[in-house]
Formats: structure tokens, sequence, C-alpha cells
């Protein structure tokens, strides 16, 4: 009676631990393949530019910041 209930608390440790450890590797996997994209994108970008006047180059560079920077305070207020 004990095996079994120890036998069962087992299964359902184990099962806990391969769901977590199955999202954790999901989450990880997605996010290599997002950092990926981006720095090839980044990469093609930029050994071949788009010809831009300075100050649309300006408002680029600007926009990116602030994207970054809405995108990380979004991430930390959902991972809150």
């Amino acid at each position: 009676q004990y095996q079994d209930a120890s036998a069962d608390m087992f299964k359902a440790a184990q099962d806990i631990f391969y769901n977590i450890l199955g999202n954790f590797v999901n989450n990880v996997s997605s996010l290599l393949l997002g950092v990926l994209l981006t720095m090839l994108y980044t990469l093609f970008w930029l050994c071949s530019p788009v010809p831009m006047d300075a100050s649309i180059d300006i408002m680029f560079r600007k926009y990116i910041m602030f994207k970054t920077l809405a995108c990380f305070g979004y991430g930390m207020c959902a991972g809150l």
C-alpha cells in the first residue's frame, strides 16, 4: 500500500519535472530561433544597407531605440 503511494508520488513528480523541463526547452529554442533570425536580418542589412538621408537615419535609430525600450518594458511587466 505504501509502495503504491510512493510510486504514484514519484510518477507525479516525474511528470511535473518533465513538463517543466519540456516547457523550458521549448522557450529556450524559440528564443534562440528569434535571436538567430534577428542577427541574420541585421547582418544582411549591414552588408547591403539602404541608402538614406541623415535625418531619416537619425529617426530610424531613435525608432529602434524606443521600440527596444518599449518591448523590454513590456517584457518586464508581463514577466512580473
